[in-house]
């Protein structure tokens, strides 16, 4: 009883030095600037919140080399269709904040259209439910995407697009603003990857995902193979198609 009653002594002198402190602050700054001057130093305060959530809630401007750049993959991959591409760019963005929102790792390691991202985004998922941090994206809306760049190499072609993204955002993370009464406009950047050449095409250039559908276990081939840990054969994945490689906040 005596150590409780010590800790609300302490709390109790604790709140009212900082509240003498703040009033000394408040009366300095009155007597510096004047009550105008307080006025004012309000309405700046006010002002700039208000900038800030404008800026929060302002749909982002894209810049993107769509037109230069479509003749050259339409010339390397002949039935490359970008609003197939723009179509997957949105479904991708979805399904990856929601696993974030949920922590979802196993439905991340069961998404076959990330086998490119699935090591890197099940990392980003464990660490933020290891720290007791969350991430909640709620209505997720895919206004429009453009494509950045384009570049073909080792056997694959790779495009980078960005988007213009809006969702409900809210998070625990010290230092990231959201607002629970406005919805948040950003921006994203994906890099998709298409491999054209198998053999040419370096699987170590990216974090590559392939699990055993039997014992979950990394197989680290493109083509058909036994698995190392329990010998279940795993199908071989069809490469030829964009694969999402990297998905990040602007």
């Amino acid at each position: 009883m005596k150590v409780l009653f010590g800790i609300l002594i302490v709390t109790t002198s604790l709140v009212l030095t900082i509240l003498i402190i703040f009033l000394l602050i408040k009366k300095w700054l009155k007597n510096t600037v004047g009550e105008s001057g307080m006025n004012e130093l309000s309405d700046a305060l006010k002002n700039a919140v208000e900038s800030e959530k404008e800026s929060y809630s302002t749909p982002k401007s894209l810049a993107g080399m769509t037109n230069l750049v479509l003749p050259r993959i339409q010339k390397d991959i002949p039935d490359f269709n970008y609003n197939l591409l723009y179509s997957k760019v949105e479904s991708d963005i979805k399904r990856i904040l929601q696993y974030k929102s949920s922590c979802d790792e196993l439905a991340v390691e069961k998404d076959h259209d990330l086998i490119y991202l699935s090591n890197s985004l099940k990392s980003e998922i464990s660490d933020l439910s290891s720290s007791g941090n969350y991430e909640k994206y709620e209505d997720v809306k895919v206004n429009k995407t453009v494509i950045k760049s384009y570049k073909h190499i080792n056997g694959a072609a790779t495009i980078m697009l960005e988007s213009s993204v809006q969702y409900k955002y809210d998070t625990n993370i010290k230092g990231k603003r959201s607002y629970k009464d406005i919805n948040k406009q950003t921006r994203y950047i994906t890099e998709y990857v298409y491999v054209y050449d198998e053999e040419e095409f370096n699987v170590g250039v990216y974090n590559f995902a392939v699990n055993c559908p039997n014992c979950g276990a990394p197989v680290k081939k493109v083509g058909g193979a036994n698995c190392d840990y329990c010998g279940t054969y795993v199908e071989p994945i069809n490469l030829k198609n964009w694969f999402i490689a990297s998905c990040k906040e602007k």
